[in-house]
């Protein structure tokens, strides 16, 4: 999720969510950084990776999310707690969080890749 709620500067965060099981939160629905905020703009192309990996055990509480912007780590958290279940099942860019946006807005997303194992 990009931060675009409130005042400039703005950040990349992520929002996990697993139905019906409801959100993963980090700070009031969004892991906000807590390695390097890179800052982002309007306007501009970002290249951000994710990196989501289930527990050692189910229900563990030793998944990890971890995310890059333009090649710099922003966010590690690897005391993450998954579902207890078989894995990840969606991938989706919810980019207003789910929330009305206060003026017409337009993302643009190029060159998605997706991999995991079997």
């Amino acid at each position: 999720a990009v931060q675009v709620a409130g005042v400039a500067p703005y950040h990349v965060g992520m929002v996990v969510g697993w139905p019906p099981y409801g959100y993963s939160y980090g700070d009031g629905g969004v892991w906000h950084p807590n390695v390097t905020t890179t800052s982002v703009v309007t306007g501009q192309w970002y290249f951000v990776e994710e990196y989501f990996k289930y527990p050692t055990t189910p229900g563990g509480s030793d998944g990890v999310i971890r995310w890059w912007v333009n090649g710099t780590l922003n966010g590690d958290f690897r005391n993450v707690v998954y579902p207890a279940d078989l894995g990840f099942e969606q991938f989706e860019f919810p980019f207003t969080h789910q929330a009305t946006p206060l003026a017409q807005s337009y993302v643009y997303v190029d060159h998605t890749h997706l991999s995991g194992r079997p």
